[in-house]
């Protein structure tokens, strides 16, 4: 609660012995803040838990620039992922609402300068964020990255200023907040704004894209990546959602990923094996990052990494059919790439027990019998994250040993086992004379072995009827080997019996200590191929996505869209993604609608009541545009799109209370953006501007806008409004060319609820 829901830092102090002495020292341990969450059982395993560092020039003294370069730096330290970027403060808002943080770091040099903080916090809309100031220490943290020194070197140089500040300030922090805690990271990505679709906050919070706020909470519901959601893995569907916030221009890649969607759709059994292969997957590179992190108990890591790394060659197994059966270059080409480190899956497997053994002399005594430990193995149906030490009963106080290392490993191992069996068989027997001598005295008195009873250890337990034990005492205590009587109960020591438990401890601990030798060996073996692990973990990420795709696909009856050179959105029975999955629950169906921007027609003015379905049309062309640069196929009869560089909105009418905007001002600086920024390559939707003012002003703005992106941003624009024919007025009075505008009236059907029954007509 303290870290999650209030927000606030924790310090959490532990104790640590020396060598040296017998006094046991404490030092804080960690420091935990919601950016340096590892292994908390709130984490949302497919979402990004992301720390972000802001790195400032000196030149923002200077005053409000919105071409000032920023670094940004943003890791998720749960999964090793690592990324930088140099941005402009006028960007900073959006790429901050992009990557979504959980909290934002900045140098503590800033934390005193409330000249320069008021104006960089408005501007980048820090308010809403958990934000940290602190003081950078320099190191050589970047031996934490997993590379060769040439490698990272070489890296580095591509970096700029900025990008490294940031990058050192986010290193520097986490070494603050986890001291003695070696990461794993991955080399840090520069990400480049030009490679990608822009949108700015206000427009990936109206399409709804990730999120959707409601009665002032965010929901997952009725969003875009909710719709679309197949993945079956948990980081397939966080780099889904990276997908989805962030759109790609290459349309090569896109290419290839629809390539893959439609291989994946050609034959449903494959899609079928693979898929469920898939849910087989786990989330290994977590389990990786833990196990460097020392987070949690380390064979469960190494286990979750081992029969991963084994499903994903058995994944991999069946794409080769796949590629056998229906032939592909690129399909060859991944498969030849796909090279699972299977050597270091072998060697988890063939090391480790999949479920734990437990050194539990007392349940094996009370068998009566002798079993060999490597067959008191529990049920496949054990959790990995219940191999801990656990008591047996609410008596036995002290833990009961996990064997975690196979008996057969290593030939001291396995001695040392057979050493433990013997003393076991020892045990029953003297066990079985002890019953068969209380028997004589109390034929139902109930003879067995407890680690510990009170103050007692390793003893044996006779639990007798009322007023029997004095008899019992009597007839088995020769040397004063009875260590307590109560009225039903004796605790009885016998001195072989501590002859033969100080043995088995002795043995048990030689066992511990050699089974830790021997795991710390095979994690140091696991995170030499973390390379590897990370690269091939990928590569099944992308898999999980596509076939996602074409599950999806073939689910909602959509179309592979084409891609053109010109600036064209063409789209034949268009559908709104989200909207249909609503209505087909409630056993209606979404009337489509076509559009047709272009050179010849880049800007249509939508005019219609209210309900009539406007805002949905304008959305869905947005939806349809994201989905298909990410590689999905779209709702639609067919699609030929020219790739959208930027994305604008202005939708809806409210105010930003928290921001001190009035809903007036909050349309202005939306359209504001959009004349500012658009290109002949963006897409703009722009619904009712002026509604936040009286008619007459409202319809002058509406006019000025309508102009300018007409005649100097040249756009794709679809304008809804209520002002069609005046503005047809107006362009025809101030004889404004018309010939790339087109107008069009919805046709509503009358029913209030039946929101999409959208029309288009000249």
């Amino acid at each position: 609660m303290l870290v999650h829901d209030l927000q606030v830092n924790v310090a959490v102090i532990d104790q640590y012995s020396t060598n040296t002495d017998t006094i046991m020292h404490r030092k804080v341990s960690r420091i935990v803040s919601p950016g340096t969450l590892v292994d908390e059982s709130f984490i949302n395993f497919s979402k990004n838990n992301y720390l972000v560092a802001i790195s400032i020039p000196p030149q923002a003294s200077q005053g409000p620039n919105p071409d000032l370069p920023i670094g940004l730096s943003w890791i998720d330290i749960s999964v090793g992922e690592f990324h930088v970027q140099e941005t402009t403060m006028a960007d900073l808002a959006s790429d901050l609402n992009r990557v979504s943080p959980s909290e934002v770091i900045m140098s503590k040099e800033y934390q005193d300068k409330s000249e320069v903080i008021d104006w960089i916090s408005e501007m980048a809309n820090l308010r809403k964020y958990f934000v940290r100031y602190h003081k950078i220490t320099y190191g050589d943290y970047k031996v934490q990255l997993k590379s060769n020194l040439q490698t990272i070197r070489k890296k580095l140089e591509d970096f700029t200023v900025r990008e490294e500040s940031a990058m050192n300030m986010v290193l520097s922090y986490i070494n603050v907040n986890l001291p003695d805690r070696p990461l794993s990271l991955d080399l840090p990505q520069q990400y480049f704004s030009s490679k990608y679709l822009h949108m700015d906050s206000r427009t990936r919070d109206a399409l709804e894209l990730t999120e959707r706020s409601s009665s002032g909470s965010n929901s997952t519901v009725g969003t875009l990546l909710n719709t679309i959601k197949q993945t079956v893995t948990p980081s397939g569907t966080r780099l889904l959602t990276q997908w989805i916030k962030s759109p790609i221009l290459d349309t090569e890649e896109i290419k290839k990923r629809q390539a893959f969607t439609q291989h994946f759709g050609k034959s449903s059994t494959y899609l079928m094996r693979i898929r469920y292969q898939l849910t087989r997957l786990g989330d290994p590179i977590r389990s990786l990052q833990k196990l460097a992190l020392k987070a949690g108990p380390s064979v469960s890591h190494l286990l979750g990494i081992g029969e991963a790394l084994a499903e994903q060659e058995k994944l991999k197994a069946i794409l080769v059919e796949l590629q056998n059966e229906h032939g592909s270059k690129q399909l060859q080409n991944f498969i030849n790439d796909f090279q699972v480190p299977i050597d270091i899956s072998k060697e988890i497997l063939d090391t480790l027990y999949t479920d734990p053994v437990l050194e539990n002399a007392r349940e094996l005594v009370d068998e009566g019998v002798a079993h060999s430990l490597s067959d008191s193995l529990g049920s496949s149906s054990t959790a990995i994250g219940d191999y801990k030490n656990d008591a047996a009963d609410k008596e036995q106080a002290s833990p009961i040993f996990v064997f975690n290392v196979k008996r057969d490993h290593d030939p001291n191992l396995s001695k040392l086992h057979d050493s433990l069996e013997k003393i076991q068989k020892e045990e029953i027997e003297l066990l079985q004379g002890v019953r068969e001598n209380v028997a004589v005295i109390d034929p139902k008195a109930v003879v067995t072995k407890k680690d510990q009873v009170g103050r007692y250890f390793d003893v044996i337990h006779i639990s007798c009827r009322s007023k029997m034990s004095t008899d019992i005492a009597n007839h088995i205590d020769k040397n004063g080997e009875v260590r307590e009587r109560k009225k039903t109960t004796l605790i009885y020591k016998p001195t072989q019996w501590s002859r033969l438990q100080e043995s088995r401890n002795t043995i048990v601990h030689k066992i511990e200590e050699l089974e830790k030798a021997i795991i710390e060996n095979l994690k140091t073996a696991v995170l030499e191929k973390t390379l590897s692990i990370r690269k091939v973990n990928r590569m099944a990420d992308f898999i999980d996505i596509t076939s996602s795709f074409a599950v999806l696909a073939r689910d909602n009856d959509l179309v592979c869209p084409n891609f053109v050179k010109s600036n064209y959105l063409n789209i034949s029975e268009g559908r709104h993604p989200v909207v249909e999955i609503g209505l087909k629950t409630n056993g209606e169906m979404f009337t489509p609608n076509d559009t047709k921007l272009g050179p010849d027609g880049n800007l249509w003015v939508i005019s219609g009541p209210n309900m009539g379905g406007k805002s949905t049309f304008l959305r869905q062309n947005a939806l349809i545009v994201i989905m298909a640069q990410i590689g999905c196929f779209v709702p639609a009869a067919k699609a030929n799109i020219g790739i959208v560089d930027r994305i604008f909105t202005r939708i809806g009418a409210s105010d930003d209370i928290f921001s001190d905007l009035s809903t007036f001002m909050v349309e202005m600086i939306e359209t504001s953006n959009i004349l500012s920024n658009a290109t002949s390559r963006s897409l703009a939707i722009v619904d009712e501007i002026g509604r936040g003012t009286s008619g007459r002003e409202g319809l002058a703005i509406s006019y000025a806008a309508l102009v300018s992106l007409l005649q100097t941003n040249k756009c794709r624009t679809l304008f809804a409004t209520h002002f069609g024919a005046e503005l047809k007025k107006l362009l025809d009075t101030d004889k404004v060319s018309q010939t790339n505008v087109r107008f069009y009236r919805t046709k509503n059907s009358g029913l209030v609820s039946d929101l999409m029954r959208l029309k288009l007509q000249n």
